[in-house]
């Protein structure tokens, strides 16, 4: 997140690795949708949240960021239609 030379592909390399280690666990989609949050409106970063919430071992914060990200989301919708 902090490395703008690229940190953030290898990042994504190993929670990539992880998920095919062990599926069920729903961390590493929940670290995928921090890491991919204000890429495509949200949209990657949702459908993070909401495979990490489908797994047997959900991470629990993934639907407190999902809620932040719909919460982003509707300000950036209300703003627009302010102008």
């Amino acid at each position: 997140e902090y490395d703008p030379n690229g940190s953030s592909k290898l990042a994504y390399k190993y929670y990539q690795m992880s998920l095919i280690l062990v599926p069920s666990i729903g961390m590493p989609l929940n670290q995928l949708g921090t890491l991919y949050g204000s890429e495509n409106y949200g949209c990657d970063a949702t459908y993070y949240y909401l495979y990490c919430l489908s797994c047997t071992e959900p991470f629990n914060s993934a639907r407190e960021n999902l809620k932040l990200l719909f919460v982003k989301n509707r300000n950036r919708f209300e703003e627009t239609k302010l102008k």
